[in-house]
């Protein structure tokens, strides 16, 4: 793909491209190859340049990597399931300055789903009986 100039996500998005279209697996593979070492300005261009070629598999792709390199209010905070507000990250949208374990947050929340709401239960206030309740994510077997 001409334009990018990281040899390395050149090399991987080229691959990727060669049928013409970016999968969830391929966009999944290049994003974390940006992320080694942490984003920085001209990788982010890259990116967005990989972005406007629209040649994502589908709407849902392209609407995820959006959500990774551009801004996105969603990106303010990383949740991932504390149980304490005081647990909760000031992540922040993509930029040069974002850290390699940022950036592999961002794409953590956006591809993998590992931005998990606070599992917190305020009560009912118009029951008095009610409590509030912390609860803890785990895996359902069965």
């Amino acid at each position: 793909m001409n334009g990018i100039s990281n040899t390395n996500l050149r090399d991987v998005v080229t691959t990727s491209f060669s049928d013409d279209q970016f999968t969830y697996s391929e966009t999944l593979d290049f994003l974390e190859k940006a992320a080694v070492g942490g984003f920085s300005s001209s990788e982010l261009d890259d990116l967005k340049l990989v972005y406007q070629q629209n040649a994502f598999e589908n709407d849902y792709v392209s609407h995820i990597t959006r959500n990774v390199i551009y801004d996105n209010i969603a990106n303010v905070y990383w949740w991932g399931g504390v149980t304490k507000q005081a647990d909760v990250q000031t992540l922040g949208s993509a930029s040069e300055t974002t850290s390699e374990a940022n950036a592999n947050l961002l794409i953590g929340k956006w591809f993998l789903g590992t931005d998990l709401p606070m599992p917190i239960s305020g009560g009912d206030t118009a029951n008095p009986e009610a409590t509030s309740g912390v609860y803890e994510y785990s895996k359902i077997t069965g």
